[in-house]
């Protein structure tokens, strides 16, 4: 499993850094409807109890996105009651069926994938979610578009991944991230925060603004690129 994740980890660099120099040959596959967006209440269908049933979600509700590009859902939103609207994007395996734990990946963009950059673009400029689908079968590809690269993005950060922990069948021990130039400054916030959610995380030309301590703490593994 180490092996696999350090691949996952030098291949999404090594991807992005060929996308970085090539965008204009980036290809935008044809975006397809799905059906009417569903607003549907966040309920316990992740984590299993000792008996084997599952427990309640946190509350909130998700309203699906409309739009696919490339096997992601586009603009899925996680209304938090503490944090507001959580905008992401959402790869889930057709395998998946909630009954066996999932691996699970959060891809945090630079400025240029930020949600007031239009809706996907950080599927259109970045290549980590698809990368770690090629690593990695059996996990659920979370990709992000919050707002800034500062505390309230941190924050919201945070909640989705309870969320996602919460409301979904999850393996804890292999729970990965990557950010990259401003979304490696708000997972540097997440990791001074809660770093124990996270099995390993890659930090990706981007300066590091959270605090180090609870990192260290943690012994949660950092992998920093800068290129």
């Amino acid at each position: 499993m180490k092996k696999k994740l350090m691949g996952l980890l030098l291949s999404g660099s090594m991807l992005l850094l060929s996308a970085c120099g090539n965008e204009e040959d980036i290809s935008q596959e044809e975006i397809r409807p799905s059906p009417e967006a569903d607003m549907q209440e966040v309920s316990g269908n992740g984590d299993t109890d000792a008996a084997g049933g599952y427990v309640q979600g946190q509350t909130g509700y998700v309203t699906e996105g409309t739009e696919e590009y490339r096997g992601f859902i586009l603009d899925n939103v996680l209304h938090s009651e503490s944090e507001g609207d959580i905008h992401y994007n959402l790869y889930i395996p057709d395998s998946y069926d909630g009954s066996e734990a999932y691996a699970l990946f959060f891809t945090l963009p630079g400025y240029e994938g930020l949600y007031f950059q239009g809706v996907g673009e950080n599927l259109y400029s970045e290549n980590f979610g698809f990368a770690a689908q090629e690593y990695v079968q059996d996990m659920i590809v979370v990709a992000l578009q919050l707002g800034d690269w500062g505390e309230t993005s941190a924050n919201q950060a945070i909640a989705l991944a309870e969320y996602f922990l919460t409301s979904y069948n999850i393996d804890r021990s292999r729970v990965y991230a990557e950010g990259y130039s401003g979304g490696g400054e708000i997972m540097s916030r997440v990791m001074e925060k809660r770093p124990e959610l996270f099995a390993a995380y890659l930090h990706c030309s981007s300066q590091w603004d959270g605090a180090y301590g609870p990192v260290a703490e943690s012994r949660t593994p950092v992998y920093i690129v800068v290129g």
